[in-house]
């Protein structure tokens, strides 16, 4: 009977052994796959935030170009409506008639100096805007700088400097800044 006792409380105490053992094992399984999620977690929120930086970036250069479209296109919808809004002026005045035909001179004057004077403003906003595009076109052709040797005896179709590259390929910087190789027919 003793044995029997003594086995039964063996049979428990292994038992209990075995499943703390195993309760162990499984919480530790458990942590490793909450570190690992939590590690791909930070990598895509890594990647993702590159993603955007990298958007943003082309963004920025997208839009440099867009503002440019954007100016070209204001100063046409302007003087469109300086049109339009003549238009619409000579269409008011031909149906009121005022006995005094002096006042409606005047105001026709008026109008057309006007008009003239908004004219003027949309052709100084247009010119602005083309000096805008040429000086951003310059700054553009003059950021590519280069440190490679000129080539005194050679120039390019415009007589721009013609360099020599690393590997001792020719070229030349074109009007929008970047680098036009030269091949050996056109020499």
């Amino acid at each position: 009977m003793r044995k029997i006792k003594f086995l039964s409380i063996a049979m428990l105490v292994a038992s209990l052994v075995f499943t703390q053992a195993t309760f162990a094992a499984k919480e530790q399984a458990k942590a490793k796959k909450e570190s690992s999620t939590k590690e791909k977690k930070e990598k895509k929120e890594d990647k993702k935030s590159e993603k955007k930086s990298d958007k943003k970036e082309s963004k920025k250069s997208d839009s440099k170009k867009e503002d440019k479209k954007t100016a070209t296109k204001e100063v046409k919808k302007e003087a469109k409506k300086s049109d339009s809004k003549k238009e619409d002026k000579k269409e008011k005045a031909e149906p009121k008639k005022e006995p005094k035909k002096e006042s409606k001179k005047e105001k026709v004057e008026s109008k057309k100096e006007k008009a003239e004077s908004k004219k003027e403003k949309a052709e100084t906003k247009k010119a602005e805007i083309k000096k805008e595009v040429k000086e951003v076109k310059e700054s553009k052709a003059a950021q590519v700088k280069s440190d490679d040797p000129i080539d005194s005896k050679l120039k390019g179709p415009d007589g721009q400097a013609v360099h020599t590259g690393p590997r001792g390929g020719k070229y030349y910087i074109n009007r929008n800044g970047n680098k036009t190789y030269i091949t050996p027919d056109s020499k």
